[in-house]
């Protein structure tokens, strides 16, 4: 899903001092490019969830599922966010901000059987189920509606999936929206 620009931050920093309005006119072609991912994502969300996933009670009170805050949960961002374990920084993205929405894109995606189950008094971590229920992971798996797409850690139902059906369109506009202005940043840098 990343796309690896080189020297985007330099370029990016440069056309904000000496070109403002090149710097805005690529930033709304990329989010005009971006917004389409954002927009399919938040038609995968499904109206309703599985039983009992909307009740706001017991550990799950911050994640109950709520199909309108995960849709208005998937935005469009611009800015450069803190590093990641291989040391890349993001400077466009759709991203889930729910607890809800990140658990339904990614459910299953580590472990399709669920979380090895330890119950209530097993090992500490969140890598076990201590849940009562032995087959609680394995049935909220398989009861959750929608496939992961894609493939390794870039699987999902919303954001992963959009990317997977609309990378073909998005990449080569935000490409052109970055070459364009750099084109024109240098036409106007030769004397």
């Amino acid at each position: 899903m990343p796309i690896v620009v080189k020297g985007l931050d330099n370029t990016r920093r440069a056309m904000k001092k000496y070109t403002p309005d090149l710097y805005k006119k690529m930033n709304d072609d990329i989010k005009a490019a971006m917004i389409v991912v954002r927009d399919d994502a938040r038609t995968y969300v499904p109206f309703s969830s599985m039983s009992g996933w909307e009740h706001q009670k017991g550990t799950w009170t911050s994640r109950a599922f709520n199909s309108v805050a995960i849709k208005r949960g998937i935005v469009y961002r611009m800015g450069k966010t803190k590093a990641n374990a291989n040391g890349f920084v993001s400077a466009y993205s759709t991203v889930n901000k729910t607890a809800a929405g990140a658990i339904y894109e990614t459910a299953g995606r580590a472990n399709p059987q669920g979380q090895p189950w330890v119950g209530r008094k097993g090992k500490a971590g969140n890598r076990y189920s201590h849940s009562s229920n032995p087959t609680a992971g394995r049935t909220f798996i398989q009861n959750i509606q929608g496939n992961l797409e894609g493939s390794g850690k870039q699987r999902g139902r919303l954001i992963y999936k959009a990317w997977m059906r609309d990378n073909n369109k998005v990449l080569p506009a935000a490409v052109k929206a970055i070459n364009s202005a750099i084109e024109e940043f240098n036409k106007r840098a030769k004397p």
